[in-house]
């Protein structure tokens, strides 16, 4: 298989000799290289596969998902294995649903949604940017949110965001004392009963579920739509394909226009 798709890489034989046992020590499958690829295990596949894409020595490597479907020992053995790719000076780009994980192991983490980079940062200083809030999880009856929040609004108190979410509503804020005082005059006002009420800081993967899955407030959304167009012109993409991505994204025109120039 190896020498297959080093050939397929335009490897010369010789070099191949010399380099396919090094990656089959580095991915641990040395003492199975005589062995039939197709009657290997899936951990083993997984990694075999990893020693095919470093065959012609690339600098980056991009792998999708590479924990999915395994237990928790092979989980750990594919991260230390990409640890020990990274110390040998490769870019590694992960993509992957479990930040429990890449939190300890990444240098930085982008966030997508919608195909749109949303965040890019170090796992400490992402979670700092949001370990200044702390969630608020209010449920009331009748529960009828959207007064409840039209109320904070106007009480101009600093809110990050918020939204309903299973019969409840999420409220980011960096002063969870100040708000709750005031939602408890807010409910009285509208005859909303409270039912439960609790005051958490996020955790990384709410972080990421709020981002994702819950609309971000007008001011951060061009924030993240700026951030978008800078880094779409450092990568060269051209002014006429930034506007298209901008106009999927339901961008107006007058806005588009200022953002491109």
């Amino acid at each position: 298989n190896m020498q297959h798709f080093g050939r397929l890489y335009g490897a010369e034989k010789g070099a191949l000799r010399d380099r396919i046992p090094d990656l089959l020590r580095l991915v641990e499958l040395y003492d199975a290289k005589d062995t039939l690829a197709g009657s290997i295990s899936g951990g083993m596949k997984r990694r075999l596969g990893i020693a095919i894409a470093m065959l012609h020595d690339p600098q980056l490597l991009i792998f999708d998902e590479p924990t999915a479907g395994l237990d928790p020992i092979l989980r750990k053995k594919m991260w230390r294995l990409v640890q020990k790719i990274n110390k040998k000076g490769k870019t590694i780009l992960i993509s992957s649903h479990a930040l429990s994980e890449i939190e300890h192991l990444c240098t930085r983490i982008g966030i997508i949604k919608g195909g749109t980079i949303l965040t890019v940062n170090t796992p400490g200083k992402l979670r700092d940017l949001y370990s200044k809030n702390e969630e608020i999880h209010l449920e009331s009856f009748p529960g009828r949110y959207d007064i409840i929040k039209r109320d904070l609004i106007a009480a101009k108190l600093p809110i990050s965001y918020m939204n309903n979410v299973e019969h409840k509503l999420i409220i980011y804020t960096a002063k969870a004392e100040t708000v709750v005082h005031n939602l408890m005059h807010i409910l009285e006002k509208n005859n909303e009963t409270l039912l439960s009420i609790d005051v958490n800081k996020p955790t990384l993967d709410e972080v990421f579920e709020a981002l994702t899955k819950q609309p971000l407030p007008v001011g951060e959304k061009m924030k993240q739509c700026m951030d978008y167009v800078e880094s779409a012109r450092r990568q060269g993409i051209s002014v006429r394909e930034i506007k298209k991505a901008l106009a999927r994204q339901g961008w107006p025109k007058n806005i588009i226009k200022e953002l491109t120039g």
